[in-house]
């Protein structure tokens, strides 16, 4: 399972901008409230594989199991 990679309370994503894409930083908080509230989609960004409303890719990692 992928999680988010969060590092100082903060997430990287990508978001696409009309036909091209910008790097940004969400707040852990946020992300995880677009994530709930948007559709799940399949990511283009090997290192951004949580994807959202094929518009917004955040930074995962693998879950390690406990």
């Amino acid at each position: 399972m992928i999680k988010l990679k969060e590092t100082d309370g903060h997430v990287k994503a990508i978001a696409k901008a009309g036909a091209d894409y910008v790097k940004m930083t969400y707040h852990i908080d946020v992300a995880k409230e677009l994530i709930a509230d948007g559709k799940p989609c399949k990511s283009p960004f090997p290192c951004y594989p949580i994807g959202i409303d094929d518009e917004l890719f955040f930074e995962g990692e693998e879950q390690k199991g406990e």
